[in-house]
């Protein structure tokens, strides 16, 4: 309804796009030099992984990954277990790649990469299974490859619950992928009870003694610890760093609260006394929580791009959602971590809704010659908001019935879609 155009100017360098006219940085003129933006991609490799028949040909279609770096797991039928991280890997050498460097530096951008053979690579475990979350796969490849990974508390879930396991049916993956137990709270509920205690409010003590440490919808307990320790993270940040943007990752928030254990333990009272006044003005902010069920203050909502238009969205339903959420942070079903970043009041003000959580559940069983396929979407199948499966499989996404799938066609068939050439009738 305009009369005149908008004119938006976008501004590139030989590196990569100048990104500060969308996020200012003080004056100063910062490009994104990303290997996402090279020329080459992963489309052909991916298409080469889908046709591969063998283990030779897929570790060779990963090695043609020309994409930011991936992790890949991949078995085979023979029983070979491999793991092998994909994409492409500049050689930083001197140069410190988290934080902004000068042009001067680099001036066309990266010069060298990492062959694919020299990525982090591991085949046949004594294990017999291997795990990926998003966390640090090799110590040796950190700095090399990155060095902000998420706390491994997800991969470690994972693993305790692999390490016992034997006889797994496609339910029990299903239920993996479901785990909502919180080595937040495996960690730090003795803390937080210490502090409830302490502030005198045994009803909030007892609430966290008998949570199970689920953050399920109707668990109870883990919206007032989630509270607990969200407060307990604004205010070391604040108590360190003191006003402003910072960086402050949980890893460090644990060797923060640990590290002035061990100080107090050395004989420096106060720092624990710092620590323990903290815990308790957390705790007393908790009460706030005490009795509340996760799913009442913690939501989901699969938003969509024209779901922002508020006359679109009133009409067509584009985002899918708000519904009460499994998971939190650090659980095996994550959420939205946007949820948990903010260093301010607004960490710890619930309820809270993420803009996404998982973006399907899917597990296979590679039987030999009758493999399956089991999935679930968030939404549903298909992309209209008029369809009357844009939106059908919501109602069941928290408790996740996977829909059975067979490559050969002979799985059970709840509708149909045909699509005809125009005039072959």
């Amino acid at each position: 309804g305009m009369d005149e155009p908008v004119t938006h100017r976008v501004r590139s360098t030989v590196r990569g796009p100048i990104i500060t006219d969308v996020v200012p940085a003080g004056g100063v003129a910062l490009s994104l030099l990303w290997t996402g933006q090279r020329a080459e991609g992963a489309t052909a490799a991916v298409f080469a992984l889908g046709r591969a028949r063998d283990e030779a040909e897929l570790v060779a279609a990963a090695r043609r990954m020309k994409s930011p770096h991936q992790n890949l797991i991949y078995a085979t039928t023979e029983g070979a277990l491999g793991y092998r991280m994909t994409g492409t890997l500049p050689r930083r050498d001197d140069v410190d790649a988290s934080l902004p460097i000068s042009f001067e530096r680099l001036p066309s951008g990266w010069t060298e990469f990492w062959p694919a053979d020299a990525h982090p690579a591991h085949r046949d475990p004594d294990s017999d299974y291997l795990a990926s979350a998003n966390n640090l796969q090799s110590r040796a490849s950190y700095g090399r490859v990155g060095i902000d990974y998420p706390a491994p508390f997800r991969a470690r879930r994972i693993d305790d619950r692999l390490r016992d396991a034997s006889d797994w049916t496609v339910g029990d993956m299903r239920d993996l992928q479901l785990d909502t137990h919180s080595l937040w709270g495996e960690r730090f509920r003795g803390r937080a009870v210490a502090a409830a205690r302490r502030i005198g409010s045994d009803a909030l003590a007892t609430e966290w003694e008998r949570w199970d440490l689920r953050m399920d919808p109707t668990s109870v307990g883990a919206a007032s610890f989630a509270t607990w320790l969200l407060r307990l993270r604004v205010a070391i940040a604040a108590d360190e760093f003191g006003d402003g943007d910072v960086w402050f990752p949980d890893l460090a928030l644990i060797e923060i609260i640990e590290g002035m254990d061990a100080a107090w333990i050395g004989g420096t009272d106060d720092v624990s006394a710092a620590l323990a006044a903290l815990e308790e003005d957390a705790a007393r902010g908790a009460l706030e929580l005490m009795g509340r069920e996760w799913g009442a203050v913690h939501f989901e909502r699969s938003e969509h791009p024209l779901g922002r238009v508020a006359l679109l969205q009133r009409i067509f339903g584009f985002d899918v959602g708000p519904y009460p959420a499994r998971g939190g942070r650090h659980t095996v079903r994550p959420d939205d971590p946007s949820l948990w970043a903010a260093l301010d009041s607004t960490a710890w003000s619930f309820p809270k809704t993420g803009a996404y959580g998982p973006s399907e559940r899917f597990v296979a069983h590679l039987v030999p010659g009758e493999p399956r396929g089991y999935f679930l979407l968030p939404t549903g199948q298909a992309g209209n908001p008029l369809d009357p499966h844009y939106r059908d499989m919501a109602e069941v996404w928290s408790e996740s019935p996977l829909i059975e799938l067979s490559p050969t066609g002979d799985g059970p068939v709840a509708s149909r879609l045909v699509l005809e050439p125009s005039g072959s009738r």
